[in-house]
Formats: structure tokens, sequence, C-alpha cells
């Protein structure tokens, strides 16, 4: 029997659970901070661990967040390390969507919002590191950020890192709003919209041509009650055609879910 390959399939085991323990505080975290959330977790080998769109009753916001496990207390060091490569590939995507650092202490969790930090004012070193979460304990010199613990926001509480049963949240809003567009009447109106406008209207603009695959409200109707929250629902005029990018642009840059 080979012990080198059982251990290596347990420390693979190990650090999937690890992973997994990460990513279901984050979801935790993420319900208690939004009224709704979509989050798409992505593979253990991808470049950032997983996208997330929350909704408020005022604002949509779409992230791209990079997650991390630090085993010891908050307060142990004034700066957390953040490696370039890592923000290099939040920076991907950061037309679409807003750059998130989130780092699980013993006693809080911190989180900076890359995206409204003056990355040229943060200070760069070279730190000994492990060479890989999940292929080796090896240690190389990275080159990394030193983010500043006192910028980022302290949820300071541990009922986000408690793993046992939470009552599910009632989300009014998203049933009404899911209500809409599970509708025939919004399906035909959104297929009829595609028809007489094939192509991005943003990207028209920009003298760009792209397929449009979606709809976007340019005035939300959930800013509304009644009849008139009906109206804006099924005005043809107050849909526009968009591709995907674009589509999640407009919602990154406006107040409500469209």
């Amino acid at each position: 029997m080979n012990t080198e390959k059982i251990t290596e399939k347990q420390k693979q085991v190990n650090i999937n659970n690890q992973e997994d323990k990460d990513r279901t505080i984050s979801t935790q975290l993420f319900n208690e901070l939004f009224v709704s959330i979509n989050i798409e977790e992505r593979d253990i080998t991808a470049h950032t661990d997983c996208y997330l769109t929350g909704y408020t009753e005022h604002c949509t916001g779409i992230y791209n967040i990079e997650i991390k496990e630090r085993n010891m207390y908050s307060y142990t060091f004034n700066n957390c390390y953040l490696e370039l490569t890592k923000f290099s590939h939040l920076k991907e995507d950061e037309n679409t969507h807003n750059m998130v650092y989130l780092c699980i202490y013993k006693d809080c969790i911190l989180v900076w919002n890359l995206s409204k930090m003056d990355m040229s004012t943060v200070k760069k070193s070279k730190e000994w590191m492990k060479e890989s979460t999940f292929k080796s304990n090896k240690k190389v010199q990275k080159d990394v950020y030193s983010l500043p613990t006192n910028k980022a926001k302290n949820l300071n509480s541990m009922a986000y890192i408690n793993l046992g049963p939470k009552k599910p949240r009632k989300d009014f809003r998203k049933k009404e709003r899911q209500e809409i567009y599970n509708t025939k009447r919004w399906r035909d109106l959104r297929a009829v919209k595609l028809m007489l406008n094939p192509l991005c209207e943003e990207c028209e603009k920009m003298d760009k041509v792209t397929v449009a695959t979606e709809c976007h409200h340019v005035d939300s109707f959930m800013k509304y009650e009644g009849n008139l929250r009906i109206e804006k629902a099924y005005d043809l005029d107050n849909i526009e055609s968009l591709c995907r990018k674009c589509h999640q642009a407009e919602h990154k840059n406006n107040e409500f879910k469209h």
C-alpha cells in the first residue's frame, strides 16, 4: 500500500474541507450584509474564490472575491498580505465587479474593498509564503501588498463564524421581483425586445457590435408600488437590450436591481 499517496489524498480532502468551511462562513456573512444574494462559487484551482451579487433595499453590488483564513487574532499584526498575482486576477473583472479581499480571523472578519483603495499607496514587499495552498507546503518568496488592517471593515461578531443552523431569511422584495420575471407576459415582452433590438444598445453607443442576450429595465420597477410598478415592469420603452457585460456594468453603477 502506498502511504505517500494516501497522505496526499487525505491532504487534498483536508484542503477541500477547509475551502468549504471558508465559503460557508463567507456565505453566512453575505447573507447578513445583504437582503439577498446570488453567489457563484469557483473551483479551488480558480484564480479567485467566488463572484457575488448582493441586493439591499436601495442598491445592488457585484463583487469578485478572494477569501483567506488566518489562524490568528486580527490584532496580532497591523497588516495582512495579499499576493500581487491574486490582486491582478481580481483586477481582470474590475470594470464589472468590485474587488474584495476577505480575511477570516479567529475573532472577526476583515474586509477590504480594493476598488475603493489607491493601491499605489499600499506598501509592497517580498515575503516567504507557501508556494500553493492546494499543491505544496514548500515556501517561496512572493510579491505581496501589505494591506493595513485599519483600512478594512471590521465585522467584529462571532455570529458570522457560527456554522450552526440558521433560520431562513424571508426576502419579500426578491419574491415580488421574481414574480414579474416568472410571468409569460414578461417572457413574451423580452422576446419582442430582443427581436426589435438584437444588438447591445450600450455597445452601439461606443460603435461596437455585440449581440444582445439580456434585457434591462432603465427605470427600476421596484422603486414603485401597485399599478405603477406593473406599468414600469412591462413598458417596452423602459427596456433596453444588452450583452451580459454591459448588463453587469449597469447593475454595478445603478442603485436598484432592474
